[in-house]
């Protein structure tokens, strides 16, 4: 036997369906930006090997054949390794210092110094590049690691 059910009734259901929805999505968000922002927050130490990994990553407003590369940061004994693959080169971080989920080293590029400060984020990069040139956005992705 089939039951009917009235406009009103299948409104009334649809408009509980969609508030119950909604409060989930609501609480998902909330504890996952509790999650992702609260070592910012409380100072609670981060993991240092949030930056480690394989990195993509681009610059704005640079020339083309160093504006998107690969980057390798990795740690060893305590000692950090950081090797920025761009332009069918392989160039050396020097300088390297890494607090919480940020790092900062330098590059010696055309002769020139460039000084790099990035923050990661679960699977994203950001920050920025400075040198006689200017001060360059970075932006970047965690690329998986090779099975």
């Amino acid at each position: 036997m089939k039951r009917k059910f009235s406009n009103a009734t299948l409104q009334k259901l649809f408009a509980a369906f969609l508030l119950i929805c909604s409060g989930l999505v609501t609480l998902q968000a909330k504890e996952l930006d509790i999650r992702e922002n609260s070592h910012l927050e409380n100072n609670v130490p981060v993991n240092k090997n949030d930056v480690v990994g394989r990195w993509l990553y681009t610059i704005a407003d640079v020339a083309y054949e160093y504006s998107r590369g690969a980057l390798y940061i990795s740690e060893e004994n305590g000692v950090y390794i950081v090797e920025v693959h761009v332009n069918n080169d392989t160039i050396h971080g020097q300088n390297i210092k890494v607090a919480q989920n940020k790092i900062t080293f330098d590059l010696q590029i055309e002769g020139s110094k460039v000084g790099v400060t990035l923050r990661a984020v679960g699977d994203k990069l950001s920050g920025e590049s400075s040198s006689s040139e200017g001060v360059f956005k970075i932006e970047g992705k965690r690329k998986a690691q090779p099975q």
